[in-house]
């Protein structure tokens, strides 16, 4: 089942279910059809990112700060550690640790790391608006089709300065979240772990930059190519676009 960014909640928790095969939000993937289970009103999966944060009191999403914490302490190394997928019940169980619980008090020293970045990658996916924003999208998309993923020409100080200034425009929030697992993503694609800048892009590309609602799902796939090529130039680039 593909999930298109134009689905909107509580739609995009039930083809999420679908897709990855597990709870989220209530909706469950069972065989053929998904059906709705009664659960609180949602604290962390699909809840915006602003309203999070101020409720939660933390400049990252907790799950993203710990999430990483636990992939960077004993995960690092996992051969595909983003692209091999974790137990689904596994997965499904912490999603909803996080939701009951916030996170702030969830032991991931005994998770396997492959859950870890599983339950991460769906966190972000669900969010209601991506990383990059939708008011963004356009101009992320513009710049990587100026750099496509076959060109031997590397950014010149302008154009890596061009970048620099366009994810500077994002939201304070979504800045500093974004901040925070770009760096991460560095430091993964930086260790002998399969996982390089463009691997990365294949894998978070569709997830942090997403068309809005009124698109269709077929424009957004045509877009496929460079939102991957987006995210592997800021990855190779985080030095630069995200200092100390």
């Amino acid at each position: 089942v593909m999930l298109c960014s134009g689905v909107k909640e509580p739609t995009r928790s039930r083809y999420i279910a679908l897709s990855e095969g597990i709870a989220v939000n209530g909706f469950k993937a069972k065989q053929s059809d998904v059906k709705p289970e009664m659960t609180a009103t949602p604290t962390t999966f699909g809840v915006d990112l602003d309203q999070h944060l101020g409720k939660m009191g933390t400049k990252v999403p907790t799950i993203v700060s710990k999430c990483i914490k636990a992939i960077e302490d004993h995960g690092i190394l996992v051969k595909g550690i983003y692209r091999v997928s974790g137990v689904k019940s596994r997965v499904e169980r912490l999603c909803q640790e996080f939701e009951v619980s916030g996170g702030e008090d969830i032991d991931l020293s005994d998770t396997h790391p492959n859950i870890i970045a599983n339950v991460l990658k769906l966190y972000l996916r669900q969010l209601p608006q991506p990383l990059f924003t939708f008011q963004l999208y356009p101009e992320f998309i513009r710049f990587a089709k100026h750099w496509p993923c076959n060109s031997r020409l590397e950014l010149d100080s302008n154009s890596k300065e061009e970048l620099k200034k366009l994810v500077e425009k994002l939201p304070k929030n979504y800045y500093l979240t974004l901040t925070v697992l770009i760096r991460h993503l560095k430091k993964v694609s930086d260790a002998d772990n399969n996982m390089s800048p463009s691997n990365l892009g294949i894998v978070f590309g569709p997830t942090l930059l997403r068309t809005n609602g009124d698109q269709s799902c077929v424009f957004s796939l045509l877009d496929t190519v460079h939102q991957t090529r987006m995210v592997e130039l800021i990855i190779t680039l985080a030095d630069y676009i995200f200092p100390n």
